[in-house]
């Protein structure tokens, strides 16, 4: 182990240089074949397109109002008793305020255009 250390730098080196002589997808298929246990190190747009996460729906398209239709990650628990959740694209600002305070504080309609006359909170879309 300590000549392991001692060499540290220049092992990577080699290694390195040996590795970058060849695509990740050689080198995970050569060590599998000799039953070496290897993965890649993904990118998070490799990890994305991965056929077990899409299988997965861990990454679900959804219409937004504003950018169109969009990508964004869905739920990774699955449960066999529990049904895929519908997704709903992300809210626009202030989109659901009048709904919050109208349900969280008792807020009644008069009381909500006047904040949004005094600027105080954002227009529901």
């Amino acid at each position: 182990m300590e000549q392991r250390v001692a060499n540290k730098q220049e092992v990577v080196k080699i290694v390195s240089d040996i590795l970058r002589g060849d695509s990740t997808k050689h080198w995970v298929e050569t060590f599998e074949a000799r039953g070496v246990p290897v993965a890649p190190i993904n990118s998070i747009g490799d990890a994305l397109e991965n056929v077990q996460v899409r299988h997965r729906n861990m990454v679900v398209e959804m219409d937004h109002p504003v950018v169109g239709l969009m990508q964004a990650t869905g739920n990774p628990i699955k449960l066999s008793a529990m049904p895929e959740t519908e997704f709903s694209p992300p809210p626009l600002l202030g989109q659901h305020t009048g709904s919050v305070l109208r349900e969280l504080l008792g807020i009644n309609n008069e009381e909500l255009r006047d904040l949004r006359e005094k600027r105080i909170i954002r227009s529901d879309y």
